[in-house]
């Protein structure tokens, strides 16, 4: 005997049915989240463009860790991974850096400050009046002696 009671007008559920789940669809297409070619090649692009992994991972819309486990999972990327990051560190080696770039920009700052102030020297191979004159004639080479 059932222990379940049920209505005289619809049958009992069989014991073995279980309810029907709906499958979720993917929330993101699939190439978004896994580790494409064309995402790999871009990938190694821009690590040998910076030498930096969370950053090149980044570019491509993945994460440090996921391109850690492509490196692991496939033997191409992990031939390339080295050869990309010894590019990237050739690469920052050869860039300056943001406090050279601030003392460059303020050294030309202050010469050219200088030249308009007038306080730097005139050439050697002229004087102030043989530039005046060839100036006004629209002569623009040096005046020769």
């Amino acid at each position: 005997m059932s222990t379940q009671p049920h209505s005289a007008f619809a049958p009992p559920p069989p014991a073995s049915a279980a309810p029907a789940r709906a499958r979720h669809p993917d929330p993101l297409p699939h190439d978004r989240y896994r580790w494409t070619p064309a995402k790999a090649v871009a990938f190694l692009r821009d690590l040998a463009d910076h030498g930096n992994v969370a950053r090149a991972a980044r570019s491509v819309g993945m994460t440090r860790q996921s391109a850690y486990r492509l490196r692991d999972r496939s033997p191409v990327i992990a031939e390339a991974w080295p050869l990309a990051i010894e590019a990237g560190a050739r690469r920052a080696a050869l860039a300056l850096s943001k406090a050279e770039v601030r003392r460059m920009a303020a050294w030309q700052r202050e010469q050219d400050a200088a030249w308009f102030a007038g306080e730097l020297p005139a050439r050697p191979d002229s004087t102030p009046q043989q530039d005046d004159a060839a100036f006004h004639s629209g002569d623009t080479r040096p005046a020769a002696r």
